[in-house]
């Protein structure tokens, strides 16, 4: 019996480990089946990963290539375009000359004053020195002298200045390319004033030159033409540089400002119809000036008739007619004074205590001279020689 048992037991057991390994075998090809589908999957992932990374990579290839094709095609154009601008000269580049002072600026466009934008010589630099004339002209402050008209008026003080430093603009000139596209500065320089109030109240200090011619003063009505003509310039200032005239300054004779006709004359002189007197007035100024070696301009000699100065030394004038002109050359101011007194006419040149001068030796005028009478209301005489 026991016997039995143990065979049945172990019958029992044997069946026992034969339906856990059927049941093993049962599921062992499910197992399997999920992991080759997962490879399977894996598989196809990888796959398209591929496919899609090598459609990555032709068009990356693709497009380098394009790019690649495209730039060289560019740069062979480029090569081609600078070739064919050098030949021609031809640069659509910006030019300019850009100036500026403070908060003021200026501009200029090259291109339209001939520069092509490579070629400095094809620059016109008459038209650049014509621009920068113009920039010159709307910046610079010049100085402004004191000024006094006449001994004695009121004095307008001097006025310091501002101007372009014309080294600068020199510099500009010679090397417009040194400053295209170079924004510069405008240099100012100070300028001064030549004459100043101070200079003008020492004026009459010291005297250059003095000449005096004769008259009769019994002949009233020449003493009075005279009289006038000397007021018109007595005490007048002339700052260096200026230009006097004797027509301008005297003004146009005539009855209505005091001047008379008269029939008595000094033998040779041009009475302009209107009296005598006028033409020893502006003959004995003119050696006064010339003896201070003062610029004479104009001066008309009427002929050796004339007796209130020496033969060939008189300057006549005449309204509409000859004029005497002179120039303040000297680097002072000038003022001229002007006396009749006792027959004597005399007219006196003077200027500052520093002032610099080339004086000259005048001969002096006759102590007599020749009277004549003239009939008729309107004495006259005709020139016939100037100087």
């Amino acid at each position: 019996m026991e016997k039995n048992n143990s065979n049945e037991e172990g019958v029992t057991n044997q069946k026992g480990k034969d339906n856990q390994e059927q049941q093993l075998v049962l599921f062992r090809p499910q197992v399997e089946e999920m992991e080759d589908e997962k490879h399977h999957l894996f598989l196809l992932w990888l796959g398209d990963k591929k496919v899609l990374l090598t459609t990555l990579m032709s068009m990356f290839f693709l497009v380098g290539s394009i790019f690649v094709l495209f730039s060289y095609k560019w740069i062979v154009a480029s090569k081609g375009d600078k070739r064919t601008i050098s030949h021609l000269k031809v640069d659509t580049s910006p030019a300019h000359i850009i100036l500026y002072l403070k908060d003021k600026s200026f501009s200029l466009d090259l291109k339209k004053i001939g520069f092509d934008g490579r070629d400095i010589s094809t620059l016109d630099k008459w038209e650049l020195r014509t621009w920068l004339e113009q920039v010159k002209k709307r910046i610079n402050i010049p100085a402004v002298n004191a000024d006094q008209t006449r001994m004695g008026a009121r004095i307008k003080p001097e006025r310091i200045g501002s101007i372009m430093d014309e080294k600068q603009l020199y510099r500009w000139l010679r090397n417009p390319e040194d400053i295209i596209n170079k924004p510069q500065q405008i240099l100012m320089i100070t300028q001064f004033p030549t004459v100043t109030k101070a200079i003008l109240q020492q004026v009459g200090k010291k005297e250059i030159s003095s000449y005096t011619t004769f008259y009769d003063s019994k002949n009233i009505t020449r003493t009075n033409n005279m009289r006038i003509a000397s007021k018109s310039i007595n005490n007048l200032i002339l700052l260096p540089g200026e230009f006097f005239s004797f027509n301008k300054m005297v003004g146009e004779r005539t009855m209505k400002k005091g001047y008379r006709v008269t029939r008595t004359i000094v033998k040779g002189e041009y009475s302009e119809g209107i009296g005598g007197g006028i033409c020893q007035v502006s003959s004995t100024l003119f050696n006064s000036v010339d003896e201070a070696g003062l610029s004479i301009i104009r001066r008309y000699s009427i002929n050796s008739q004339v007796t209130f100065v020496p033969s060939g030394r008189d300057a006549t004038v005449s309204w509409g007619g000859p004029d005497f002109r002179f120039k303040n050359n000297l680097e002072s101011p000038i003022l001229l004074r002007v006396k009749l007194q006792k027959g004597k006419l005399i007219i006196s040149t003077f200027s500052v205590p520093d002032v610099k001068i080339i004086s000259k030796k005048v001969k002096e005028a006759p102590l007599k001279i020749s009277h004549m009478v003239v009939k008729g209301n309107k004495p006259t005489s005709n020139l016939n020689g100037k100087g």
